[in-house]
């Protein structure tokens, strides 16, 4: 019994002893350990968050249109082998996800390409032309819109 109550009270020094050598610091170490808990309660017991974020704003009509038929034209030319020009299309699409007036410019310079664009089959060629078309007049409008310079 003695052993154990003199184990408790040298315990109790070292722990009084370890405060006083920690002395100012300790409060702050105290605070952050306090924040830490705090944080790791709310990671755990948080709702999951969305796994993409939501857009910020929606997307004009003409926009979603030119997007649209920005979609149909790539997955048309990733068909014929142009798979560089159809990548450059999709990139553009999520560049106006981001910000809309740099991807309807992106866009913009795509249709001037498509525009001198060459496929092998007649079919092919003149879906790409009808869509290049659509594609351009949509951006030409918005892209007015929003009062873009320089167009058309």
């Amino acid at each position: 019994m003695l052993g154990a109550v003199v184990g408790v009270a040298a315990a109790l020094l070292v722990a009084i002893g370890l405060i006083i050598i920690a002395g100012p610091a300790l409060p702050r170490w105290v605070r952050a350990a306090i924040a830490l808990a705090r944080q790791l309660l709310e990671h755990l017991f948080a709702p999951p968050r969305p796994a993409l974020p939501e857009p910020a704003h929606e997307l004009h009509p003409t926009t979603l249109k030119a997007i649209a038929v920005a979609g149909e034209l790539s997955t048309l030319l990733k068909d014929q082998g142009e798979s560089e020009i159809a990548e450059e299309l999709r990139a553009a699409i999520r560049k106006i996800a981001r910000d809309e007036g740099r991807g309807l410019l992106h866009l913009h310079a795509l249709t001037r390409r498509i525009r001198g664009l060459h496929l092998s089959e007649a079919r092919a060629q003149e879906r790409a032309r009808q869509l290049g078309m659509r594609l351009r007049a949509a951006v030409a409008d918005r892209a007015e819109q929003l009062e873009l310079l320089p167009f058309r």
